[in-house]
């Protein structure tokens, strides 16, 4: 098989295109292009691709190693190339003003680029090299098109920057890189000169699909390996871009319309976004808790040698209040609630909108619950907290508990969360970084409010402390816990596309499960049972497993990239 186009047979100059290849003529000479020696003879397609990734990557690990991971995307195959570049923009655009500008540079630039491409690979046998700016203007269709298709998933990826909540990675890449198999000719069919109708071959599609394994591979090596592993690993993606851009021309170019797939291009992306609306709008409505809740619930324990367990959930959990839960070894579980304690010290029901306030708040809660606990049962307390209970359960440790009061003898956080966002968005009314995607998320929040019961803001207290408090936030996954404090850590699996960082020495546990519903599983529960138990045989591991570490670094190269701290506005953060 001829792959890199090698002994390619050669066609006189006169021949025209195949019947069904879609190609308009475009009225320039027909003549003998200079880089027809198959692929490898492309030079002036080859060292522009490998030297963009190369000096984005460069960059990157100089300036903000962080985002390094998706420095072999700059010459991704189109539309990953737009996805790339709307996740950059959807960070750093600090301006409604520079919003558009940076939208318009991005078509202008990537239409340029994709003339270029079409030049650069165009075969010999199929006629004329179109002309460089006929083909840009050409390309300008599909890229404002793609940018439209690709919003909801940025939107969505930017979400999970916000919030860390690993569910929205997994609801928002498949159907971008889905959109990408089918829209990937586009670009190409429209420089060329051909219509809108940009159906798929098998041969383009494993190009495409080929080119999401390659640039996963690559950017993970690029943002976690050397740097002389990361600049050959961008090379070698720059240098398989370029193959993939060469093959879809030739596709293009050549007509094979007969390989194309049958389905129409609208109906593939129509059925797209329906799968993903009706699918999210059925796992909401399952999710989806009741909104009602009786009065207070019991009263502590008076009675000695029991010992008690506060167990936390995580957002839009509800509680109804109910006897305290009987565990084994003599441990009694109570359910904190975010509305605190009523009269007797019986606590709250509380309802999801609750659990929205700002850690501060939900932490000073939780520590007179746990002195209330601590004096009826006379014994110190053991704090189970899942996600945003996690988070809540730290603040309350690191910044309002006291090591001298012996109250807290334990902690096992399921599914900590890091507590700071990587990104940042302006409060309404105000400008800032990321003021477009901000309302992006408020707009994705009454989307799911009108297909579910699922009522969030991100302007509530908890949103606000976040992105306000990214820099005070920063230490709330890592730090130590206090003094006298032993913690356990539960980590889901799907939670490494984006883990929170481990305190140092800290046992932890890697659980083969997504997001939220740790505690309810058994195997969870009897690991618990053994670790309040005193089981010695229970070690767990005090470093990412393998599998850990390429579920992060393969994921990396699909996220949005991350704000630098520095560029917050000062003084934002009013979160004690």
């Amino acid at each position: 098989m001829d792959v890199f186009g090698w002994n390619r047979p050669r066609l006189s100059a006169g021949h025209r295109l195949r019947r069904g290849a879609g190609i308009q003529e475009v009225g320039v000479p027909m003549r003998e292009p200079a880089w027809t020696g198959g692929f490898f003879g492309r030079v002036g397609l080859i060292v522009p691709a490998v030297l963009a990734p190369v000096g984005e990557t460069a960059l990157l690990r100089a300036v903000s190693p962080e985002n390094a991971a998706l420095g072999p995307q700059a010459t991704a195959p189109p539309p990953l190339d737009v996805f790339h570049d709307l996740r950059w923009v959807s960070v750093f655009h600090n301006s409604w003003l520079t919003f558009g500008v940076e939208l318009a540079a991005v078509v202008v630039l990537r239409c340029l680029w994709m003339a270029w491409v079409v030049q650069r690979s165009w075969p010999s046998e199929a006629g004329a090299t179109p002309a460089m700016a006929g083909a840009a203007r050409r390309a300008v269709l599909f890229y404002a098109l793609a940018m439209v298709l690709f919003v909801p998933w940025v939107v969505l990826l930017f979400g999970m920057a916000f919030s860390h909540l690993s569910f929205l990675f997994f609801a928002a890449l498949p159907p971008a890189i889905a959109i990408a198999a089918i829209l990937h000719r586009g670009a190409i069919a429209r420089t060329s000169g051909g219509r809108i109708g940009w159906r798929p071959t098998w041969r383009s599609v494993a190009w495409i699909l080929g080119s999401f394994v390659w640039l996963t591979l690559a950017g993970g090596v690029a943002g976690s390996g050397s740097l002389s592993l990361a600049l050959l690993a961008a090379a070698i993606a720059g240098l398989l871009n370029a193959r993939a851009l060469y093959g879809v021309v030739q596709d293009v170019a050549l007509g094979r319309s007969h390989r194309a797939l049958t389905a129409l291009t609208p109906v593939l992306v129509a059925s797209v976004f329906a799968l993903t609306v009706g699918g999210s709008a059925i796992g909401f409505a399952l999710a989806s808790h009741p909104q009602r809740a009786s009065g207070l619930g019991p009263l502590p324990s008076e009675t000695p040698g029991q010992h008690p367990v506060l167990v936390a959930t995580g957002l839009h959990s509800h509680y109804d209040p109910s006897a305290p839960l009987r565990l084994p070894n003599g441990y009694v579980g109570w359910r904190f609630s975010y509305r605190g304690l009523g009269s007797g010290n019986r606590p709250l029901p509380y309802w999801p909108r609750d659990t929205e306030q700002s850690l501060a708040v939900s932490a000073g809660f939780m520590a007179q619950q746990v002195r209330t606990l601590a004096h009826a049962y006379r014994e110190p307390v053991t704090i189970v907290a899942e996600s945003e209970g996690a988070m809540v359960a730290r603040t309350f440790l690191l910044h309002q508990y006291r090591p001298s009061s012996h109250t807290v003898d334990r902690l096992i956080t399921l599914d900590m969360l890091p507590g700071e966002s990587n990104v940042y968005f302006p409060a309404r009314g105000s400008q800032g970084w990321g003021v477009a995607s901000g309302w992006g998320l408020r707009g994705l929040a009454n989307l799911l409010g009108g297909i579910s019961r699922l009522r969030l803001s991100v302007d509530s207290g908890l949103g606000r402390d976040v992105t306000d408090c990214r820099a005070s936030l920063t230490e709330l996954a890592g730090a130590p816990p206090p003094t006298g404090v032993r913690q356990v850590a539960f980590e889901s699996l799907a939670d490494m596309v984006d883990p929170a960082a481990s305190p140092p020495g800290v046992p932890v546990y890697l659980v083969s499960a997504p997001h939220g519903g740790l505690m309810g599983r058994l195997q969870v529960q009897d690991l618990i049972d053994g670790i309040l138990g005193g089981d010695p045989s229970l070690r767990g591991s005090t470093r990412q497993s393998l599998l850990a570490n390429l579920v992060t670094a393969g994921a990396r190269p699909w996220e949005t990239p991350t704000l630098p701290v520095t560029l917050d506005p000062a003084g934002v953060c009013v979160s004690s």
